[in-house]
């Protein structure tokens, strides 16, 4: 989990980035009648995509957005005896 609003800020940040920015780009860029650079900017955005989920199912199941910011997803599990051990329910 992230340690303050700033990484997890970062972590959001860059997965946007890499999941729909470079997306939007090469869209704009087809509408333009740039379908050459389109279709580039469009396998660019795939590598990202690729490159940023596909270290997710390794042993540390961490994107590389996690990575970059500093940040990990706790599991449910975790999270759900984390949430009733501090309330001091069973």
């Amino acid at each position: 989990m992230p340690r303050t609003p700033g990484r997890a800020a970062l972590r959001a940040a860059v997965t946007t980035a890499a999941d729909v920015a470079v997306y939007a780009v090469a869209c704009v860029l087809l509408v333009q009648g740039e379908v050459l650079l389109s279709v580039l900017v469009w396998l660019v955005a795939v590598a990202l995509f690729l490159l940023n989920a596909l270290p997710v199912p390794g042993g540390r199941r961490r994107s590389l957005a996690d990575r970059v910011a500093g940040t990990s997803v706790a599991s449910v599990r975790l999270s759900r005896f984390a949430a009733t051990r501090r309330a001091g329910t069973s």
